[in-house]
């Protein structure tokens, strides 16, 4: 057999841009409409011929699926009526959903257009999952040519970056749009050509709509006045821009992969270009609220700006995430869980007394040994010894009552000079650039609100051990091994 000019050039745009690699079976969208008619129309005749000829491409099988949206009452049932009868003529097998758009849109607070498409997607996804091999099935919907214009036109208008500016890609995980190259004129004069009937949604003449508007007003108004080539001219700024950003994608992962670690991003990542930082903010965003729709340039600059804020500085985005300054960065939470991290915990304390001159306390993954001893016991390399953090020793005779180990709590402070002046303990965190998810974790030697140490960090200035120290109180520290 042999494929017409316009069948030919669809299957050389398939062939170009790899829709139907390691492909056994296609699922193909059909409405009714002349898009999707020509779709599985043109794809059974590739089929057909990659069946008969000795070529390449492996032969592939098709299930047509349609969905009734139950919106636009008897006309819907007669697209369903016409796709039936067209599948049944043609020995294409067939599965009809019919879907409550209407109550889905409602629950989840989506316009009927937006609540339609996933829908229809996850119908498509079902149908697919059919097939034991679902790595060899690709979904193929019928996107033309106009569709991708008025889709660039539609998102500049709304204030699109480069990425809409793409328009709508030719390949996406496993759903491909074979027609995207082909105008709509073009699929009709086929259709009509081959004598192949097909149906006409009402919805789409009417004026109301964003989209028809540009269909049936704004890009006839370009034609005639601007450009009589104003398909093409949008259809190469598209291709133009698909190039540029798939570079940027590309390499916005690399720096994704780079500088984010738990939906954190490294202020390390200002090193980048500008266009780099705003993607790996929209990708970190998306990764954790699974959307990016209502996410603006106006979102993006705020979060960059907050690279610069202090540390605890936070902004509200949509989905109820959170953004928030961080030591290291900036971390992209929920609300529930910036709550939790903002929530105090309460970790028991564990009494020292001062009376008893050995003592092992035993806590919740630690052991605490102290003791006292003569002043002239130890060498005085071993108390000035900075690094070990986990042995501290202290001048006994400047301890006034019992000591405790325990978490934070609110006025606690340490002396920090031998002047005699003091810290919150909160700035001495803020200073070392302890996350504040972790400060609660820290256990503190106190006599009162006074921290004598502050256990793996410092000891405070006043009760160091000095010449006219008599006795020493020696205090270990040791986490439980695992």
């Amino acid at each position: 057999m042999k494929l017409s000019k316009f069948e030919y050039n669809i299957y050389n745009f398939i062939r170009e841009n790899k829709l139907l690699e390691n492909t056994k079976h296609i699922v193909v969208g059909v409405s009714g409409g002349a898009d999707s008619i020509c779709l599985i129309s043109v794809l059974k005749r590739i089929s057909e011929y990659v069946s008969s000829k000795s070529v390449d491409d492996s032969s592939f099988d098709l299930m047509a699926v349609h969905i009734n949206h139950n919106i636009r009452g008897k006309e819907a049932k007669r697209d369903e009526t016409f796709v039936v009868d067209f599948c049944e003529k043609n020995g294409i097998p067939l599965i009809v959903e019919s879907l409550d758009v209407v109550g889905y849109s409602n629950k989840n607070n989506l316009s009927l257009e937006e609540a339609g498409r996933v829908l229809r997607y996850e119908a498509f996804a079902r149908a697919a999952s059919k097939w034991e091999d679902r790595q060899f099935v690709k979904i193929a919907v019928a996107h033309n040519e106009n569709d991708n214009v008025e889709t660039v036109i539609f998102n500049i208008i709304r204030g699109s970056g480069l990425k809409g500016v793409s328009g709508i890609p030719v390949k996406r995980d496993d759903i491909i749009r074979p027609l995207l190259s082909t105008t709509r004129e073009s699929i009709e004069d086929y259709l009509k050509s081959r004598g192949i009937d097909y149906v006409v949604d009402s919805t789409n003449l009417q004026e109301d709509y964003s989209r028809n508007k540009i269909r049936l007003m704004v890009l006839p108004y370009l034609q005639n006045n601007f450009n009589q080539n104003v398909f093409n001219a949008i259809s190469n700024l598209a291709e133009i821009a698909t190039e540029a950003n798939e570079f940027i994608e590309n390499q916005v992962d690399k720096a994704y992969k780079k500088y984010v670690s738990e939906y954190e991003i490294s202020s390390q990542i200002l090193d980048e270009d500008e266009c780099v930082i705003s993607g790996v903010i929209r990708k970190c965003f998306e990764d954790k609220s699974g959307k990016l729709k209502d996410i603006t340039k106006t979102h993006v600059n705020i979060i960059m700006n907050l690279f610069g804020s202090i540390v605890s500085s936070s902004i509200e985005l949509p989905y109820g995430i959170i953004a928030k300054r961080t030591y290291n960065g900036v971390e992209f939470a929920t609300k529930s869980e910036n709550q939790q991290i903002n929530v105090h915990k309460e970790y028991p304390s564990y009494q020292i007394k001062k009376s008893e001159e050995k003592q092992v306390i035993e806590g919740a993954g630690f052991r605490i040994t102290v003791e006292v001893k003569p002043a002239d016991v130890i060498d005085e390399k071993i108390i000035k010894n900075k690094e070990n953090q986990y042995t501290k020793y202290i001048d006994y005779d400047k301890i006034d009552s019992d000591l405790y180990v325990r978490s934070r709590q609110k006025g606690d402070y340490i002396v920090v000079n031998s002047e005699g002046g003091h810290k919150k303990i909160k700035d001495y965190f803020s200073d070392m650039k302890i996350p504040r998810e972790e400060r609660d974790d820290i256990l503190l030697l106190s006599s009162d609100d006074k921290i004598l140490w502050v256990i793996g960090y410092r000891i405070g200035e006043d009760i160091k051990v000095t010449s006219d120290t008599n006795k020493i109180l020696k205090i270990s520290y040791e986490a439980d091994k695992e």
